[in-house]
This record gives structure tokens, C-alpha cells and sequence, in this order.
């Protein structure tokens, strides 16, 4: 929208890096709440939102690139997978059913396989478009390193996307986002969900999956509780709402009717 553009950047045009004003939404022009529009400077750019809660209207006007032109997560250093991939074995796959309450359909569809050589569960990680575009070798057994990622185009950002997730352009009122691909199939079952791979979120990163929905649920190990609260405070102004689900077991470990539970629970308050 041009004239919200030229709106924000007129604004902004007398603000300092990390200054903020209030003024008119000129979306909605709200007279009950007549500085119902935040917008603040940051080096990357403009940051602005309408706080009514009938107004959508909210983005971000980078250096680079504009609102409709979000950036995507950066990726990481191409490193092609070498290893020898079968089928699991039925103790592998029993084993991962019995601890995950992984089903033999999620299994065959995410196509998580097996390396023999280094005996590891190898996850196929897709992106939004359900391309493989990598492996994730993990080891259950103690063996060291834990986990080792293979990531095979340099374009692709450093997310995963469970099968059944998305389908190309997607758009959703709620989006996850968790720590591992375990957890990313398994709350899958119930919500949209991404993996990031780590706990690392970038701005970046927030920004491209701001892009495709409008409120945001935290789903970290328990452990991360401390780091998924400065990430709501963080990056609560690129999303209506974001939320945290909180549960001392991590997402990947919890039962399935519990998990089912406490994501409605936490999406409906």
C-alpha cells in the first residue's frame, strides 16, 4: 500500500536508530484511539503496527526491502550428505513409534531412514514447498557428535517443514515454531508448525515466517523457557499475538493427548 508507505516514512523521517512515535492509524483512523499507530527507527529499517485490536494493519520497511518483500533466513554453509541411507529397521522404527508416539505413516512420509555406518536415524528436512533439501543425523545411541546437519542448497533458509504442514505459498492464523524435527512432526498433528533447528531465531527469520502468518506460538524445550520469553518481547510486534507453550517435558516427549490439550488450551486463551 503506497500511501501507508509514504505515511510511515514521513513519520519516521525525523526519528534516531531505536526512537518511537505514536500517531493515527491511517488504515482504520480510529478517533477512539486516535495514536492507536506505533512506529519505531531501527538500523535494519521501520518497524510499524496498529494496536487496535480490528486493525491488522502492521510491517516492516527495510533498507532493502520493503514490507512485501520479506527477507528470508539466511542459510547455512552447503554441506552435502555422503552417508550410505536404507530403510529403518523394525527396531529402529519400533524403538522411535514406543518413544516419540511417532506413526508408521509419519515416519514413511517424512522419510526418516537409517545409516548404517554410523547407526543414526536420518531425518529428510523439506522446505515450505515439501522439497528435501537436507539430512538431519541423529544419533540415540550415545554416539558423538549427537546430531550432524546436511544442508544441500545454498538458497534454502535454515527452517524444516514436517510433511503435511504446508503446501507452497501458505497462510495461517498460527504458526509454531520449536527446536527439532521431532517435535516439529509431532506438534504438526495439531497446528502448523516449523522447525528451526536449534534455538537461534533471527530477525530475519522472524520476518519470513511473520510473512506468512499472523500470530506466532513458541514451542522450545522446556530448558529454553528463559530464551522463548525474550523472544516474545523481542519479536511480539511482527505478530497479532505470540504465545508460549509451557510444559516441564519437551513437545517431542509429551504424550499425545496431552500435547493435543495443552496446544488447544494455549491457542484459545
Amino acid at each position: 500500500m503506497k500511501n501507508l508507505r509514504e505515511h510511515v516514512e514521513l513519520e519516521a523521517s525525523s526519528l534516531e536508530v531505536g526512537q518511537q512515535v505514536r500517531t493515527m492509524c491511517p488504515v482504520c483512523c480510529s478517533q477512539h484511539e486516535p495514536i492507536s499507530f506505533w512506529i519505531k527507527r531501527f538500523d535494519e529499517g521501520i518497524q510499524y503496527k496498529c494496536w487496535r485490536a480490528s486493525c491488522p494493519t502492521q510491517g516492516f520497511i527495510g533498507v532493502r526491502y520493503s514490507s512485501d518483500t520479506v527477507a528470508k533466513p539466511k542459510p547455512k554453509s552447503i554441506r552435502k550428505y555422503q552417508g550410505q541411507l536404507e530403510k529403518l529397521p523394525d527396531e529402529i522404527t519400533t524403538f522411535l513409534k514406543d518413544k516419540f508416539w511417532l506413526t508408521d505413516e509419519e515416519l514413511i512420509s517424512n522419510r526418516v531412514l537409517w545409516n548404517p555406518y554410523r547407526r543414526t536415524v536420518v531425518f529428510t528436512l523439506y522446505n515450505q514447498f515439501g522439497y528435501p533439501i537436507g539430512y538431519c543425523d541423529r544419533s540415540y545411541e550415545g554416539r558423538e557428535p549427537k546430531s550432524l546437519t546436511y544442508w544441500e542448497h545454498e538458497n534454502e533458509p535454515m527452517l524444516y517443514y514436517p510433511d503435511g504442514t504446508v503446501n507452497g505459498e501458505f497462510k495461517h492464523d498460527y504458526v509454531a515454531v520449536v527446536e527439532d524435527v521431532v517435535s516439529a512432526i509431532r506438534m504438526s498433528r495439531f497446528i502448523p508448525c516449523i522447525a528451526f533447528l536449534g534455538t537461534n531465531i533471527t530477525s530475519d527469520t522472524i520476518k519470513f515466517v511473520a510473512k506468512h502468518s499472523s500470530n506466532l506460538l513458541i514451542a522450545l524445550d522446556y530448558d529454553a523457557i528463559n530464551l522463548s520469553l525474550q523472544y516474545k518481547k523481542r519479536f511480539g510486534l511482527y505478530f497479532k499475538q505470540v504465545k508460549i507453550f509451557v510444559n516441564k517435558k519437551d513437545p517431542k516427549d509429551t504424550e499425545p493427548n496431552e500435547l493435543k490439550e495443552l496446544v488447544e488450551k494455549v491457542i484459545c486463551l
